[in-house]
Parts: C-alpha cells; structure tokens; sequence
C-alpha cells in the first residue's frame, strides 16, 4: 500500500508523542487501533500504518542540502509571520557556534534581515587577539580574588566568510571557585548588533 506525506509524518510524529520513539516499533503498531485512529484511519478494519522499512526510508531520504533548505524555508517563513504580526518588532536570532556556519550568516544578514549574536569556536586568531585582555583578566582576578572578566572587539574575515568581515566580541575571563586553581574562559561571539561587548 502506497502513504501519503502527511500520514508519514503524523504517524511518525504521534508515534514519538505516545513514548515510540524508534522506528522499530513501526512494526508492531501497524495494526494498532490508537495510532491507525490518530491518523484518520478507521481503528478495526482501516488500513495497517505504514512499515519500519518505509519509515525508516521516508526519514533518512532527505539529504543534507535538502536538510538546510528546509531549515531556511522554516526560517523565512516563521520571520514572515513574525514580521506580518508585529510590524515594529525587532528579531534578535541567538546560537550556539554549531550553528553558526557562513550560509547561515549571510542568509540573516541579507535575506532575513535580522539582528543576530551567534557563538564562535576558539581559533589560533580570535585567541591571539584575547591575549592581552586575558592577561588584564589574570591581573585583575588576582588582585581581587575572584571572577574577573574583560571585555573587547575585533573584525574578523574567516576564510569561510569569503572576505566579508564581521564583529567578534571577545570575553576574556579568569573563573574563580574555591578550592580549585584560576581558569582562563575565553569566549568569542560574531554579531552585527551595534551595542557594547558587556552588554550583548
């Protein structure tokens, strides 16, 4: 029997909702009158759900480019309604740094248009560039006893970014816990926002 998209996906969805969460137990629940009920299908003699092997193929068709456009048109689409219903509204979109690839930066700042602060993984650069602030992180630290941060800037053009340059702020930080020696936390984050390091 052929499925629809749709009763795939509710049958995955419900399935993960009601504890299912491996499509294993797609076999099992074929003929489940609750799970054939919750897709639209008559309990007793609708049709079984669809099999572990078509579910399981339905999930990993797509492919890691259809994966992003997805996550784009998802994007677009939940700014647009953002935008329909609160014309005035200022978007501000906050990442971890697994998320923060060239695409995505580019798709925020010249489709979407909006604001953004996105985590940044250590590299040999932004590191050279925190070193000074680090070392008045270290003084300052010591000199008082406890948590001490810097805060600064720099432009950055990663190679991925294809020459663009960008806002790094950088918080150099030397934690503090009783008991334990003094450990340097540098922290990076690449913005388009105007507003002083301290206070995104």
């Amino acid at each position: 029997m052929e499925h629809s998209i749709r009763d795939l996906v509710r049958q995955r969805l419900f399935g993960i909702a009601c504890g299912y969460a491996d499509c294993n137990d797609a076999a099992r629940l074929a003929e489940d009158p609750i799970q054939k009920l919750l897709i639209g299908r008559d309990p007793l003699t609708g049709a079984a759900l669809a099999s572990q092997p078509t579910l399981s193929g339905f999930e990993n068709a797509p492919r890691r480019a259809d994966l992003y456009r997805m996550g784009e048109g998802l994007a677009e689409s939940v700014i647009e309604r953002l935008r329909a219903t609160f014309p005035k509204a200022r978007i501000l979109v906050r990442l971890d740094g697994g998320f923060g690839g060239p695409e995505l930066l580019n798709f925020l700042e010249d489709e979407a248009k909006v604001d953004y602060i996105i985590g940044m993984a250590e590299n040999k650069v932004l590191k050279r560039r925190a070193q000074r602030r680090m070392g008045r992180a270290r003084r300052l630290s010591k000199r008082r006893g406890k948590t001490a941060n810097v805060f600064g800037e720099t432009r950055c053009a990663a190679k991925s970014w294809k020459g663009r340059k960008r806002r790094v702020l950088i918080k150099a930080e030397v934690v503090r816990l009783e008991g334990r020696e003094p450990k340097d936390n540098e922290r990076f984050v690449v913005t388009n926002l105007r507003l002083s390091p301290a206070s995104v």
